[in-house]
């Protein structure tokens, strides 16, 4: 609160546009090879904005945010032919709580 009566301005508007762990290329095979499995990258398109209160002097302020992730990267094995691919898999979950 401190630096917001200085006068500085924080802006905490996020977009996760892609999270992986592991090669493209290796991705790319298994999504072509292994039709049957869902590739998701469940952080893609995770966004948020502050949600503007007005304060006791009428002025529009960004309202208190709280976001929580948990990320968890499940290591993932596939065969075939000769062949190996070593990707991550990731299990996540998040919250975000405006007070």
């Amino acid at each position: 609160m401190l630096l917001k009566r200085e006068g500085y301005h924080f802006d905490f508007t996020y977009n996760i546009k892609h999270v992986s762990f592991g090669n493209k290329r290796d991705f790319d095979f298994i999504k072509n090879r292994f039709k049957d499995l869902d590739m998701e990258h469940p952080c893609d398109g995770i966004e948020d904005k502050p949600v503007f209160v007005k304060n006791n002097e009428g002025k529009e302020v960004p309202n208190l945010i709280k976001t929580m992730f948990y990320l968890v990267a499940v290591p993932s094995y596939f065969e075939k032919g000769l062949s190996k691919y070593h990707v991550y898999q990731l299990i996540s979950n998040y919250e975000v709580t405006h007070d």
